[in-house]
């Protein structure tokens, strides 16, 4: 990784965000010359250039403004707190007590051997590993929302049967054997449908999502936010196999279910737009006539696809 940093060259945005406009121009050319012609190139330069004049009228971001601040234009805390929303979700919707405690879920849980459970915990972490390059062919074709909703949805139903199949195995009932296959059959579908819906997408979102400006502190909040909920989770997920069984997988499917109808009605798609146009998709009509004054931009907005589209203003020529 560090040999990497020594050979990656800045993002566009970023140097255009420091005043290398010629060099944000020559690594947009290296990134995108083979799909675009010059022409296309130069057109997405000005939309990059032109909206970091906007975002830099709107004003430098700190960190009290970024909790503190309740309307600037481009809904900037509305797009950190989803941000730091779907990284809590994931968090929450329990993955990180299946990936930590498998073993223990196997054997305290579904009731199989140390040895066996050892050997299904490592078969179930080689399925995550192979299952995270699925969403490579998928994510920029099917999109985020549609992986984030039919996974989560997937993820919600998994739990609740696999809390009716750990009921079973631990009143030991008659189908108690076969609920113990089925019941370790479910963690594999869970983590599977984890990993295409959540694994990639959560680490690609927030950095679209948010705002230039704040895109560097609001990753990292967001980031915390993972890592806090991550901790929540692994603390709390043994005394409660412990103390309340089963019920502990219907927990997980409520939160997951929860999730679904959040990421509905609030969450945006970002597939196909340039980092540029994701402001487009939370400026309201009625800004949009302020932030063209300041920043000698017309936002445009189309009336039946609700998109906004960023143009140079003539008065600013």
């Amino acid at each position: 990784m560090l040999f990497l940093i020594l050979i990656i060259p800045e993002t566009p945005r970023w140097l255009a965000a420091h005043g290398k406009e010629d060099e944000s121009f020559a690594v947009l050319q290296r990134l995108k010359g083979y799909a675009l012609d010059d022409e296309s190139i130069r057109k997405l330069h000005a939309e990059i250039v032109q909206a970091v004049r906007v975002e830099n009228l709107l004003g430098t971001s700190s960190w009290k403004d970024m909790l503190k601040r309740k309307d600037d234009g481009i809904q900037s805390r509305r797009r950190l707190l989803i941000a730091c929303g779907i990284q809590t979700f994931q968090q929450l919707g329990g993955i990180n007590a299946i990936v930590y405690y498998s073993g223990t879920l196997f054997q305290s849980s579904i009731g199989f051997d140390q040895h066996m459970s050892a050997l299904m915990a490592g078969f179930l972490q080689t399925w995550f590993f192979v299952a995270s390059f699925i969403p490579w062919f998928l994510i920029d074709r099917i999109g985020r929302r549609p992986l984030l909703l039919s996974m989560i949805s997937v993820m919600a139903a998994v739990m609740a049967v696999q809390a009716s199949l750990i009921y079973q195995i631990q009143h030991k009932t008659s189908s108690a054997h076969s609920s113990g296959i089925a019941a370790a059959a479910m963690l594999f579908l869970y983590q599977g449908a984890f990993t295409i819906g959540f694994q990639a997408t959560v680490w690609v979102y927030p950095s679209e999502i948010l705002p230039l400006r704040l895109r560097q502190r609001g990753s990292s909040i967001s980031t915390a936010a993972n890592w806090i909920w991550s901790y929540v989770v692994v603390q709390i997920t043994p005394p409660a196999i412990a103390n309340i069984g089963w019920r502990t997988y219907i927990i997980f499917a409520v939160l997951n279910a929860t999730w679904v109808p959040i990421i509905y009605m609030f969450f945006p798609e970002t597939k196909g737009f340039e980092l540029e146009e994701i402001d487009s998709l939370f400026i309201r009509e009625s800004d949009s006539e302020n932030i063209n004054e300041r920043s000698g931009a017309v936002i445009s907005f189309d009336k039946v696809e609700g998109n906004a589209e960023l143009v140079e203003n003539p008065r600013s020529r």
